[in-house]
């Protein structure tokens, strides 16, 4: 049985937009370029996928968090 689910895509210099990928922890890992890292944001109820070593891998950020501190 096929399991998929709806996500947004969030990368740098682009527009978000709207997928449907199998839910596996695979399929994520290959979406974000490496090493899964998950954080979960209530009340809002949204999961955040990122790559975990993308700051040392030296990848932009996609998006600005004002909360958290790069060294």
């Amino acid at each position: 049985m096929e399991h998929e689910i709806n996500i947004l895509v969030v990368e740098p210099g682009r527009p978000p937009r709207p997928a449907r990928v199998d839910y596996s922890l695979e399929t994520f890992s290959q979406l974000v370029g490496g090493e899964l890292a998950m954080g979960c944001f209530l009340p809002h109820r949204v999961m955040l996928l990122y790559n975990e070593d993308a700051n040392r891998q030296g990848l932009p950020p996609n998006r600005c968090n004002p909360f958290v501190v790069i060294r």
